[in-house]
């Protein structure tokens, strides 16, 4: 689920299991002056994920 932090600018946070070990990821969406959205450390795109970030705008 994305979380809004500025009027351009989501995160969203992710879980990764590796080799038992649990870390955190996190993915940055920023929305761009000319149109388009930038996406910053991209995680496993969930189906929420993919309804949530094209509701925004198109990634460029």
């Amino acid at each position: 689920m994305l979380q809004q932090l500025a009027p351009d600018l989501w995160i969203a946070d992710h879980r990764l299991k590796i080799m038992g070990a649990e870390f955190g990821a996190r993915m940055t969406v920023i929305r761009l002056g000319r149109g388009g959205l930038f996406v910053h450390s991209p995680v496993t795109l969930t189906p929420e994920l993919h309804a949530e970030i094209p509701k925004l705008e198109a990634v460029a």
